[in-house]
């Protein structure tokens, strides 16, 4: 039987998803889809900081990295660990919604799920389709493209710039990120300040994601207050509303995988609010 370690929530989701979840002996805290498995593997610490000894314990089989999200020493000792014990270190980092699509069936043809992953991909080019088919609709009634920003933390305020997977995804429903950064790994996630030139935009949408950092309305009252006070005008609203500044949900925006298909219904949804007469 084989014992799969994941170091990677999105990639632990979407083996669970496929019915692998009985061969999940490993994973990290912060895999929490689905809940059920702090029950039946065991945690071998956090995505940055998970345990070489603990994992190797396990005995695996297969683990599964992502080259943002865990750590590369520790991605690079469990390579040369896998050389002497005999199992395989599957590395991925998508960059855009294409790599997610390719990653499910990557992972479909590995585990022996290559019909079910090919069908939900097809799933997912369908919900696609529809987001392509409502931004049409907006270019084709002469709207502007709507410009973001989307917080990912608080104290300091840091934002998902366009390198992101995340900028990337929102950019399939037309939205265009107001921060453009390198693609070096410290920038992507820049920190920012209400006096920052883009937030005199007074039609800039502000997303403030569900995680990693758990915005809350007072924390969006805080944002919007010290703007004001930067960029004193009667036209920036400080209403709770698409259009100026919302929460959304940070999985659904930022997990690759399974979860995408949800993702892109979601985005249906934001496009709607955003646009919709």
């Amino acid at each position: 039987m084989r014992r799969l370690v994941s170091l990677v929530p999105s990639i632990t989701e979407t083996l669970c998803a496929f019915g692998l979840q009985h061969e999940v002996v490993g994973c990290t805290s912060f895999c929490t889809h689905p809940s059920s498995l702090r029950h039946s593997a065991s945690s071998v610490g956090g995505t940055k900081d998970a345990r070489l000894e603990d994992i190797l314990a396990l005995k695996p089989t297969h683990v599964f990295v992502n080259e943002e999200e865990n750590s590369l020493p520790l991605v690079a000792m469990l390579q040369e660990a896998s050389i002497r014990d005999g199992f395989q270190v599957h590395i991925s980092y998508p960059r855009e919604l294409n790599d997610a699509l390719e990653l499910v069936e990557n992972l479909g043809d590995l585990l022996g799920f290559t019909a079910a992953a090919s069908t939900w991909r097809a799933q997912c080019i369908e919900a696609l389709g529809r987001v392509h088919d409502l931004d049409e609709t907006r270019r084709q009634r002469g709207i502007e493209a709507a410009r973001f920003a989307y917080f990912i933390w608080r104290d300091p305020w840091m934002v998902a710039g366009n390198r992101t997977y995340i900028s990337r995804l929102l950019a399939e429903a037309g939205f265009h990120n107001a921060f453009s950064t390198s693609d070096e790994p410290r920038q992507r996630y820049p920190a920012v300040l209400p006096g920052n030139a883009a937030f005199a935009n007074p039609r800039l949408l502000l997303f403030f994601s569900s995680e990693p950092f758990p915005f809350r309305h007072r924390h969006i009252d805080e944002f919007l207050a010290a703007r004001s006070a930067a960029w004193p005008r009667e036209d920036i609203s400080d209403t709770h509303t698409l259009g100026t500044a919302r929460k959304v949900d940070g999985r659904l925006l930022s997990w690759y995988g399974v979860s995408t298909l949800a993702a892109l219904t979601y985005l249906e949804d934001l496009h709607r609010g955003a646009y919709s007469p």
